[in-house]
């Protein structure tokens, strides 16, 4: 799950009481958490809509590796930020189910599940997500950001 210190269901309730019509959440490339979060929407007497999305690792060069100490050979720079997407609908969800599975794949994964700018553009090409890019890894903190955003 996320990095939140409240639970789903803290979060559900608070949102409720102060009369949202939407609760949203992000896991951290996964959607573990979301079971949870629809299943606490629908125990309030008045259910509100809950939007999923994840959080997730976007690099430099997701297919890279950084050399043993023992190869002699150079770390290079492999810089990366971090997407929040969100799922608007159901070809959103079909996007985001196959940008995870790259993510997760052998070739990508590397301590934590990563993708490309490239693998995300794609994604986004569904129409069915929200990318937004500020919190605490955002877009901007990368050195290169303006050519990626553009």
């Amino acid at each position: 799950m996320g990095r939140s210190i409240l639970s789903v269901k803290e979060i559900v309730k608070q949102a409720h009481e102060l009369g949202y019509k939407q609760v949203a959440m992000l896991d951290d490339a996964s959607i573990s958490g979301m079971t949870t979060l629809f299943e606490k929407v629908r125990e309030l007497e008045e259910p509100i809509k809950a939007v999923m999305g994840v959080n997730i690792l976007v690099c430099d060069d997701p297919l890279y590796r950084p050399p043993s100490k023992k190869s002699g050979e150079k770390v290079k720079k492999n810089e990366s930020w971090e997407a929040k997407l969100y799922v608007k609908n159901e070809a959103g969800l079909k996007a985001l189910f196959r940008l995870l599975t790259i993510a997760n794949s052998e070739e990508y994964f590397y301590y934590v599940p990563r993708i490309g700018i490239k693998e995300l553009v794609v994604a986004l090409k569904s129409d069915g997500l929200i990318l937004s890019t500020g919190d605490f890894f955002p877009l901007f903190q990368h050195s290169n950001y303006e050519k990626i955003h553009a």
